[in-house]
């Protein structure tokens, strides 16, 4: 599971994915919330199979949104 964690960070200089296309700001917000919470409990086992599709949507996001 943290393979494909280090693979969204390796790729984060790239560009981003083409073929997602990011949820609406106020849901990723929440996301990113519920995964730090999540980060905070030190709930790692939960965390880790969200962590890189929300990383590989934020990354589209940044890139994509003005």
């Amino acid at each position: 599971m943290l393979g494909r964690v280090r693979t969204q960070l390796d790729l984060y200089d790239l560009d981003p994915d083409e073929t997602i296309t990011p949820r609406p700001l106020h849901v990723l917000r929440e996301a990113v919330r519920g995964a730090n919470i999540v980060g905070q409990a030190a709930r790692y086992e939960s965390m880790a199979p969200v962590l890189p599709g929300l990383y590989a949507e934020l990354h589209t996001a940044a890139n994509t949104w003005t």
